[in-house]
C-alpha cells in the first residue's frame, strides 16, 4: 500500500510538472509568436507596426533578444539578435510605408513584403526561454519523477 502511495505521489508531482511546462510555453509564445501570426495578417502598417512592437517586448521579457535558441547548433537562424534586428527593420519599414497612398501600387507591394519577411521568421522563443535558465530543469524532472512513480509503482 505504501508503495501505491509513493507511486501515486510522485505521479502527481510528474503531472504538476507537465502542467507547469504546457503553461509557460503558452505565456511565452502567447507573448512572442502570437503577435508575429497577428502582425502577418495585419491589413495596415499600423496594426502591423504594433504587434511586431507586442512581439519585440514579448521576446525582451522572456530574454529572447540575445544568444542562440540552440544549445549545440548555433546557427544565424536561430540568431536571436539577429531576429531581434529583423524585427527592428521591419517596424522601421511599417513606419515608412505609413506614409505611402494606400491606394498606390508602392503601398500594397511593401505590405506584401512585410508579410513576406514575418512569415519566414522562426522565433523559436519558448525553446530559446527553456535553454536559457535554470527553467531547464523542469522538463528533466517531470521524466525523472515520472519515471520513478512507474518504478514505484510496478516495483515488485
Amino acid at each position: 500500500m505504501a508503495k501505491l502511495g509513493i507511486a501515486l505521489l510522485l505521479a502527481i508531482v510528474c503531472f504538476s510538472l507537465i502542467v507547469t511546462v504546457i503553461y509557460y510555453n503558452w505565456q511565452c509564445e502567447k507573448d512572442t509568436v502570437a503577435w508575429l501570426y497577428r502582425a502577418q495578417v495585419a491589413s495596415n502598417p499600423e496594426d502591423m507596426e504594433e504587434y511586431l512592437e507586442h512581439c519585440l517586448t514579448g521576446m525582451e521579457k522572456w530574454q529572447g533578444t540575445t544568444g542562440h535558441a540552440a544549445i549545440i547548433f548555433k546557427t544565424p537562424e536561430n540568431d536571436m539578435q539577429l531576429i531581434s534586428r529583423a524585427l527592428n527593420r521591419s517596424i522601421q519599414r511599417c513606419r515608412q510605408v505609413k506614409e505611402f497612398d494606400p491606394k498606390s501600387v508602392e503601398y500594397q507591394t511593401a505590405l506584401d513584403d512585410l508579410r513576406g519577411q514575418i512569415r519566414e521568421l522562426d522565433l523559436h522563443m519558448a525553446y530559446k526561454w527553456w535553454i536559457s535558465g535554470p527553467q531547464i530543469l523542469l522538463p528533466l524532472l517531470t521524466v525523472i519523477f515520472g519515471v520513478a512513480a512507474l518504478y514505484w509503482f510496478y516495483q515488485e
